[in-house]
């Protein structure tokens, strides 16, 4: 790690507060029900998993702010913020426990502290490198050039790269931790398979996942699909209820056939996409 414990919580601390006046004005009051909601399914996560050292040692907090935006964090110190955008893009609280517990499990992985270092370890490389392109290289515009290729490059083949290995990662022990919990873990399959229909729908270009720092919603959907009967052997072991045999990841499925029966058959002869808000 290039920073210690204690600077690495004065960073959390102050990323803690500038958050807060940011969107302090938009966090529901700790009585509302989407705060509520949010509160039993952290609790329920945290409580089916206090064995870990990691999670014991946090205090952890909750704010739910009023915005559409469709996202959750979690702060390596514990602090959990949760948009009402994603709470009604999540069908079901099983789906909404996936989410929550994949951002729990960057955090009790530590992907902040490490995330920090990586960013720092990478600047430090970088200025020793494109001070020696420009001076090495004559021209100022071949080294402008030689630059921005030398920043794009880094980007794709080692920023990017490590982005999407600490995303799956927490979605696979994020899938853990929910089948500990007992909630659905299929869903949490189901949640990107649905968020793949939607970005369709709404006829958004899939994201080229080489260039993202998250896989694609389709691929993060298989890597939790090709999970998921060790995480059901394991929601099984710690004495949870039986599944519904209805598969959510059926019904999803289901409904994107539909859907796009029904998008052939209303828009033949219209390019215009079929938005649908929720599945």
């Amino acid at each position: 790690m290039a920073f210690n414990p204690k600077q690495l919580e004065k960073i959390n601390q102050f990323e803690l507060q500038r958050i807060m006046e940011s969107v302090g004005k938009q966090i529901l009051s700790r009585y509302h029900p989407d705060t509520r909601r949010v509160q039993a399914v952290v609790h329920r996560i945290l409580d089916a998993n206090k064995d870990l050292e990691e999670v014991r040692k946090r205090k952890w907090g909750i704010a739910v702010i009023d915005s559409p935006v469709e996202n959750a964090f979690v702060l390596p110190i514990g602090y959990v913020f949760v948009f009402t955008g994603m709470l009604k893009l999540c069908t079901n609280d099983d789906q909404l426990g996936a989410i929550l517990s994949h951002e729990i499990a960057h955090c009790i992985q530590n992907h902040g502290a490490e995330n920090v270092s990586f960013a720092h370890l990478l600047d430090l490389f970088s200025i020793v490198i494109i001070a020696a392109i420009w001076a090495v290289v004559p021209s100022d515009v071949i080294s402008l050039l030689t630059h921005w290729l030398y920043e794009k490059s880094l980007e794709i083949f080692l920023q990017l790269p490590y982005n999407r290995k600490i995303e799956r990662e927490a979605d696979n022990v994020g899938l853990q931790l929910a089948a500990r919990a007992c909630f659905d873990v299929r869903e949490s399959s189901a949640f990107w398979s649905k968020m793949a229909v939607l970005q369709k729908s709404f006829g958004k270009v899939p994201n080229i996942e080489f260039l993202s720092t998250h896989p694609s919603h389709e691929s993060r959907s298989q890597f939790l699909d090709d999970l998921m009967d060790e995480a059901i052997k394991l929601r099984s072991s710690c004495g949870c209820p039986q599944l519904r045999y209805r598969d959510p990841r059926k019904e999803v499925e289901a409904a994107a056939q539909m859907l796009e029966l029904a998008r052939k058959e209303l828009f033949k002869n219209n390019p215009t996409p079929v938005k649908i808000f929720q599945i």
